[in-house]
């Protein structure tokens, strides 16, 4: 038995070697070929504006990282390995150690069955001598009893020889359960052997099949580490050719004068931009059609203010509220309901409409880096392209912007923008319905049917608005604008004690960025309440002769927005 756990012990660890040496080989081809790729989205990105916007990049010490990273991966892959030999050495030792546990368990039960048979053995010999013991008292009363009467001769013979025939028969039954016990023990004991060879010989031919599989699985990775192997050559191959051709094309670039414009014309991508707003303004006037016949002529109350609050989830007591998931519509609805003059929900659905539009299209697709990107990735691409605008020229810096943006949309899945799209639409047309039922008055609302179709319409046409403008300008970066009163949290001492304070932030009226809507322009609008028109702004770095770049801006698009002024009924 040792020595066959001996051989399985030998046989699982070093299967155990081979198996771990083809993974970790497959594991170290894997990061090899990887290379730049997998360094995370920061770092590839970096890696990809680097090429992109400085044109050459550090070869000598992108390679002496590369050839330190490989080192680092070998070191790792040699401690992984050493760990999993010595966790199947361990798997294997702990395996034979119960497996003679168990053996030794069963020859005890095995022992204590042939000792329990053995002493019903003895019982029914000492039964036997019992009885033999009883025939020969009977035996002597029988002689006594005849000496007191007499010598009858003949009875007296017979009477001694049922004795004698009676303790023969005694005596060979003694000896018969004897050979029958020992015939048994040997059985038993032949059996017990019997069943040891079976379950050794199954032992030895499942240990030589375990090490079949492992020395095919040993094969089998070592065909997969070649075919890994010359998959990494060849992508490095393919990596160095599209890095020349890169800073070949970066070079040209670069050499191309400032005065060489190589954008579209400006003008398509304003018109495109002024169609996406009056889509924005026609789906508030579908929306229309889902109020009831009460609802134009019938003055709000405070329950349907008390219903859009709650709607859309504000308070004004909340410090913890996010305002980039719910549009903060509070200091718009508290100013209706201060209005001395009656309003209907005619009256305010199209504004609330239109600025629940436009703040789901700013913070789901203008605001981040590429629409459906994580905050934490958004984030931190616009500040690597902020610092990309304050060192390099705008065209440098736009290039790398644009190349970013275009390899991201191809990282994601197919359908992934398409899918994204549609949840964003659904999560908007929900809401839509849920401001009809609270104007209604708890009645149903009955909307047009093609209201689900008009938004997706617009937030796809949201999205190539965002493809042109991060990808095609290089000239200038175009940005949508958006406006609104937040409730930003500030921290004061009351009493001695921490306590949140409330400061409302009012954006202020700028005749140049916006335009006031139903309301007096210019000069008795002060404060911004809500967009509802996005804007658009161009913004170019401009490089002077100590190599400062300035910011030179225009608004080619003014928002709309609804100020302190605003009047219903103009």
């Amino acid at each position: 038995m040792e020595g066959v756990s001996a051989h399985a012990v030998h046989g699982i660890v070093g299967g155990g070697i081979g198996a771990e040496t083809g993974i970790g080989g497959a594991r170290r081809g894997a990061d090899t070929g990887s290379g730049a790729p997998g360094r995370g989205l920061e770092t590839g990105l970096g890696a990809a504006g680097g090429s992109a916007g400085a044109g050459v990049g550090d070869v000598g010490k992108g390679g002496q990282l590369e050839k330190d990273r490989r080192k680092e991966a070998s070191r790792q892959a040699m401690e992984a390995r050493k760990k999993r030999e010595e966790e199947l050495a361990r798997q294997a030792e702990e395996a034979i150690k119960k497996k003679l546990e168990e053996k030794r368990q069963s020859e005890k039960e095995k022992k204590r069955e042939f000792e329990r048979q053995a002493q019903e053995a003895r019982r029914r010999e000492e039964e036997l001598a019992r009885q033999a013991e009883e025939a020969k008292h009977l035996g002597v009363a029988g002689r006594g009893a005849g000496t007191e009467v007499g010598d009858v001769g003949r009875g007296g013979q017979l009477e001694k020889d049922k004795r004698k025939e009676a303790s023969r028969q005694a005596m060979e039954a003694r000896k018969k359960r004897e050979e029958e016990l020992a015939r048994q023990a040997e059985v038993a004991r032949q059996r017990k052997l019997e069943e040891e060879r079976q379950w050794l010989q199954s032992e030895i031919t499942r240990l030589d099949q375990e090490n079949q599989s492992i020395a095919q699985d040993v094969q089998d990775f070592e065909v997969k580490n070649e075919s890994i192997k010359a998959l990494n050559r060849d992508l490095g191959h393919q990596w160095s050719k599209l890095s020349a051709d890169l800073d070949a094309q970066q070079k040209v670039l670069n050499q191309l004068p400032p005065s060489v414009s190589i954008d579209p014309p400006a003008d398509t991508l304003i018109q495109l931009f002024n169609s996406l707003n009056a889509s924005i303004a026609d789906y508030a006037f579908e929306v229309l059609r889902g109020l009831n016949d009460k609802a134009e002529s019938r003055a709000l109350d405070k329950d349907d203010f008390a219903s859009l609050r709650n709607l859309f989830k504000i308070r004004s007591d909340d410090p913890t509220n996010d305002f980039t998931v719910e549009p903060n519509i509070r200091p718009f609805l508290d100013k209706l309901e201060k209005m001395k003059e009656d309003l209907t929900p005619m009256d305010i659905i199209d504004p609330i409409i239109q600025f629940a539009l436009c703040h789901h299209l700013y913070f789901k697709i203008f605001m981040p880096f590429t629409p459906s990107l994580t905050a934490g990735d958004s984030n931190a691409l616009h500040d690597i392209y902020t610092k990309f605008r304050r060192g390099e020229p705008q065209e440098r810096a736009a290039r790398w912007r644009s190349i970013t943006y275009k390899q991201l949309l191809s990282m994601q899945k197919p359908g992934a923008l398409l899918q994204f799209i549609e949840d964003e639409t659904n999560v908007f047309v929900e809401l839509v319905y849920h401001i009809l039922n609270a104007l209604n008055k708890g009645e149903e609302a009955k909307p047009p049917t093609d209201l689900f179709k008009a938004a997706g319409d617009i937030f796809l046409a949201a999205m190539k608005v965002q493809e042109r403008v991060k990808t095609e300008y290089i000239s200038f970066d175009y940005e949508v604008t958006f406006y609104r009163r937040d409730i930003p949290k500030a921290m004061e001492i009351v009493d001695g004690a921490e306590k949140v304070a409330l400061k409302l932030m009012r954006p202020i009226f700028d005749p140049g960025l916006m335009e006031a809507s139903q309301g007096a322009i210019g000069t008795t609008a002060q404060s911004v309440w809500m967009t509802v028109g996005l804007g658009m702004i161009a913004l170019k770095g401009v490089r002077n002769d100590g190599g400062i770049v300035k910011g030179e801006m225009r608004a080619p698009v003014k928002a709309k927005v609804i100020c302190d002024n605003w009047d219903p009924n103009t």
